[in-house]
């Protein structure tokens, strides 16, 4: 992730932690949110919102992602492609070049408000 950070080009940074975030959760068999948790997902959080919020000073990304709310849920989403893969198949790369077009095209309208992020390994206890 101190790779992905110190990338000069902060797009390029941004797909970096994408990616390695899910050759992590491959690694060790992470296919859904299931077996962790909001502290163990933070410490890939904290480095690619500070990477999100660069690219928005820099105006590469959209104005209107809320880097803090946006970051978990991008990541949660995209976890969620993980089962419909066979082992050792990286088709979900297709996902991470759709979530990273969606983030830097030019919206045709704002996005509804981010909410506060609801811890969801906390629910139900």
């Amino acid at each position: 992730m101190i790779e992905a950070e110190n990338e000069p080009d902060p797009r390029k940074g941004l797909r970096m932690a994408l990616e390695g975030q899910m050759r992590v959760a491959i690694h060790e068999g992470i296919t859904m949110p299931a077996g962790i948790t909001l502290d163990i997902a933070q410490v890939f959080l904290d480095p690619m919102s500070r990477i999100l919020s660069r690219c928005q000073r820099q105006g590469l990304i959209r104005a209107d992602l809320d880097p803090e709310r946006d970051t978990l849920r991008i990541l949660l989403m995209l976890l969620g492609v993980l089962p419909t893969f066979s082992p050792g198949n990286e088709g979900w790369q297709r996902y991470v070049s759709l979530v990273m077009e969606s983030l830097v095209h030019t919206p045709t309208e704002p996005l509804p408000p981010a909410e506060p992020i609801v811890d969801p390994w906390q629910r139900g206890k």
